[in-house]
């Protein structure tokens, strides 16, 4: 599943993870725009109908720094 959301033409993120349990598709990591964001719940649904989807993604620009790292000013 995780392949299918990569490759999806609304979506364009390699940073997703995905977890399926019985009920439940979670999918994680970082998307570039709030749009994008969206679309991993609507293309999550149409993979796997019927099972509840958690969007755990967070909304990153492409311009901000990594999550915990280290940027110094000169």
């Amino acid at each position: 599943m995780r392949d299918q959301l990569i490759h999806d033409p609304r979506l364009h993120e390699q940073d997703l993870t995905v977890r399926v349990e019985e009920t439940r598709v979670t999918v994680g990591g970082r998307v570039s725009t709030p749009e994008r964001q969206r679309a991993v719940t609507l293309a999550a649904q149409e993979l796997m109908p019927g099972k509840e989807i958690a969007n755990e993604t967070v909304v990153v620009a492409q311009d901000e720094p990594e999550p915990g790292g280290d940027e110094r000013m000169a």
